[in-house]
């Protein structure tokens, strides 16, 4: 079976536009199911999540729906779905949270071939620790980022080595 280029683009509103989109951030272009889904949910009642009235309860059949979504995509359990504002701000909460524990002379390894939101949390969370940044480079001719500098890059001494997969 073919892919249906057109029938993908025909799917989200914004490609409509003529726009090309190099680095569309998520969220950037948003198919029209998904603004339908969120534009119901905005309609009706919701509130803070909790079981003791019904728009909480609503809140939290959302986000229980919205974690098995994703889980099944994944083929992972809801129970590790974390859900949040964005990626970057997610990598910046998990940043902070492990940068604390880190000490100077401790290392992390990042790429220069990667997005910014998964390099300038890590850089900081660094940066505030004391710990020193190394940085992996990539290609330009190829855009490759060869593995093989790794071993020369992660030390007894790496915390955490940052790499979009």
């Amino acid at each position: 079976m073919a892919f249906d280029v057109a029938r993908v683009r025909a799917a989200y509103p914004a490609l409509g536009e003529g726009f090309v989109h190099f680095d569309g951030a998520g969220g950037t272009q948003t198919a029209a199911a998904v603004v339908e889904a969120v534009a119901g949910a905005m309609r009706a009642a919701t509130g803070n999540r909790s079981t003791a009235f019904l728009p909480g309860r609503r809140a939290l059949d959302l986000v229980a729906g919205a974690r098995a979504a994703v889980a099944d995509l994944l083929g992972a359990q809801p129970s590790g779905v974390v859900l949040g504002p964005s990626a970057t701000a997610l990598t910046y909460t998990l940043a902070r949270t492990l940068g604390a524990g880190w000490r100077p002379g401790d290392e992390v390894v990042v790429s220069r071939l990667d997005h910014d939101a998964n390099v300038r949390p890590w850089v900081q969370a660094a940066q505030s620790s004391g710990a020193t940044v190394r940085w992996a480079e990539f290609d330009p001719a190829t855009g490759e980022l060869p593995a093989g500098q790794y071993a020369d890059l992660v030390t007894e001494r790496t915390r955490l080595v940052a790499v979009t997969a």
